[in-house]
């Protein structure tokens, strides 16, 4: 068992941790991403972002149903293989369905379908081999932090935490307020994103739109929300146009838009595919890919998560100990005034005390953890 397992272990025993399902729970997480060794990657992004359309894009495939209103329904884990197999449906209820036709996904993974996909489906499992990216991986289809059901936001979550990298589709427009909310939130859980600014291929270069620009203008957003959390986010950013991705990957389309009079010749289909820039996405994912299957990388991965994860120990239970206090002062049960004055006098005494002491405790791990960590790196390296 490593250095870091050990200290995991540790902190399950903490004082403030031990009783608290959330933090046993946020343990696990981080523990699980560290030994999981099949590269997982979250797509994350609202559903007018062309999220399903830019992941068929890194397929090769029009495989996943996409439209301008919410459809991913369930969360979808589509799996890198050698060719395409199957399809793997796993119920509520216990049941495994498995469909060899990919006509199904409609069915099982989307707010389109006839079924309760949100309450009767857990997840979906898609086999597929991906058209220009090599390796073991798996891309996650997350339903989205804005579903409107009530189970997305958890699913999401749950995704989020497990992945070991975020890829985060923009909208046209680039990065709005949700997102801003979005992205302060998912930077606790991960550190390693691509941005993705889809719809390149509708900037308007007459009113002064170029990718230049939209691309500065991502990066100031995204440079200001980690400023303002002081966290340390390794990223990158690209411009593509999905649409033109799969047009040009998957020749069973014809048309580039619905409207359009003249169907696709080679060479257009050729050029919409170079023009879209999705080679350079597919570049960026095996980079981390080879990036996370190196032992020191999903080290450095756990130990952000756990100072995060520590921060918000210290934070929260600081909070209740200030709440407790107020509590007690403003407690109208006790009728022993004598008896109140002394547990508020007790209280205050010992108040700074108390939270000097979890600060202590936490901190204290968390230096003896990176102080361990580090050297087991170290000897590993040597």
């Amino acid at each position: 068992m490593s250095k870091l397992l050990e200290i995991i272990n540790n902190l399950r025993n903490n004082f403030f941790i031990k009783n608290n399902e959330t933090y046993i729970e946020e343990l696990e997480y981080i523990q699980n991403r560290y030994e999981d060794k099949n590269f997982k990657i979250a797509v994350v992004g609202e559903f007018s972002s062309g999220k399903s359309t830019f992941i068929n894009a890194l397929i090769g495939k029009d495989l996943l149903k996409h439209a301008t209103l919410e459809t991913t329904a369930t969360v979808t884990y589509i799996h890198n293989v050698e060719q395409d197999t199957k399809i793997s449906v796993s119920y509520a209820d216990g049941r495994v369905v498995e469909y060899k036709d990919y006509s199904f996904i409609q069915d099982t993974t989307t707010t389109l379908s006839d079924e309760d996909v949100v309450n009767n489906i857990d997840y979906v499992d898609i086999y597929v081999k991906f058209s220009d990216i090599n390796g073991d991986f798996t891309i996650v289809d997350t339903p989205g932090l804005n579903g409107t059901a009530d189970k997305h936001r958890e699913k999401t979550i749950d995704e989020i935490k497990k992945a070991h990298a975020c890829i985060y589709v923009l909208q046209k427009n680039g990065i709005t307020d949700s997102d801003r909310e979005f992205l302060r939130f998912l930077f606790n859980y991960q550190k390693n994103f691509i941005f993705v600014q889809n719809f390149i291929d509708e900037l308007k270069e007459s009113e002064g739109e170029t990718l230049e620009k939209k691309m500065n203008s991502v990066k100031n957003d995204i440079e200001n929300i980690i400023k303002l959390q002081n966290n340390q986010i390794e990223y990158n950013i690209v411009g593509i146009s999905a649409l033109k991705a799969v047009v040009g990957k998957d020749k069973s389309i014809n048309k580039l838009y619905e409207n359009d009079l003249v169907e696709l010749t080679e060479e257009i289909r050729e050029k919409h595919l170079k023009d879209s820039n999705i080679d350079q996405v597919e570049k960026l994912i095996n980079l981390l890919n080879n990036k996370i299957n190196n032992e020191e990388s999903r080290y450095n991965l756990a130990i952000y998560s756990l100072e995060v994860f520590l921060q918000n120990v210290i934070e929260k239970e600081s909070i209740i100990v200030e709440r407790n206090n107020e509590f007690l002062k403003n407690d109208d049960i006790y009728k022993d005034k004598e008896l109140i004055d002394q547990e508020i006098e007790q209280l205050e005494t010992n108040k700074g005390k108390i939270i000097k002491k979890l600060k202590r405790l936490v901190n204290s791990e968390l230096k003896k953890c990176k102080r361990l960590i580090m050297k087991d790196i170290r000897e590993k390296v040597d």
